[in-house]
């Protein structure tokens, strides 16, 4: 399974790797924070889309890469191990040129997922009432996945194959925390998964 570097907001073009959680050949849970990304607009940490083995890092810490390049692969039970490619992997590597950026972005963005993020505060109320929330705000025909607590305080992970719409709830802070909901665009428009978002924020009584 491949992790990308999704479309985190509508005006972003790339982001630069800050921090691997994970080295490579070590078991991932899904829903657990892999790698910190620093974009022009905020901090956020991507986490693993399934369970499985992180079989190979793309991408080493420090190198800024476009919107769609592929930053790992993760081996499940369902899918035959990829062998590491060490030039990839063996240290980070000297950014490309903006204008090479750019460009690549401009060919992968097709290819990305288009994936939206909104984001609503919160009281820090108890999330096991989590799942009864997403089905009352979702209703019929959508299915919102959510994922445990994250280390950071705006978490933005990428869509899984298949996930129409996300909830990652933020580290605690004050008593408050952060809800992303990240959605797939050919599913939920802006304006649509803001209004969801606002109704499973009522829900969990925030």
């Amino acid at each position: 399974m491949d992790l990308e570097l999704p479309r985190l907001a509508d005006t972003l073009v790339e982001g630069t790797v800050t921090r691997w959680f994970k080295k490579a050949g070590e078991p991932v849970r899904e829903g657990e924070a892999l790698v910190e990304i620093e974009t022009d607009k905020v901090n956020s940490e991507l986490s693993a889309p399934a369970d499985g083995v992180l079989a190979e890092i793309l991408v080493a810490e420090g190198e800024t890469v476009p919107v769609g390049r592929l930053l790992a692969r993760i081996s499940t039970s369902g899918e035959q191990p990829v062998a590491p490619s060490p030039a990839r992997v063996a240290g980070p590597s000297a950014a490309a040129p903006r204008s090479e950026r750019l460009a690549e972005h401009l060919r992968q963005a097709a290819a990305a997922v288009p994936q939206g993020a909104c984001v609503r505060e919160v009281a820090a109320t108890d999330l096991e009432r989590m799942p009864q929330a997403l089905r009352a705000a979702a209703g019929a025909g959508l299915e919102v996945a959510s994922l445990p607590p994250a280390r950071s305080h705006l978490p933005i992970p990428a869509l899984g194959r298949g996930q129409a719409a996300l909830v990652a709830p933020g580290a605690e802070r004050d008593g408050r925390r952060l809800l992303t909901l990240c959605y797939d665009r050919r599913v939920l428009d802006d304006w649509a998964a803001d209004q969801l978002l606002g109704r499973i924020a009522a829900e969990l009584g925030g």
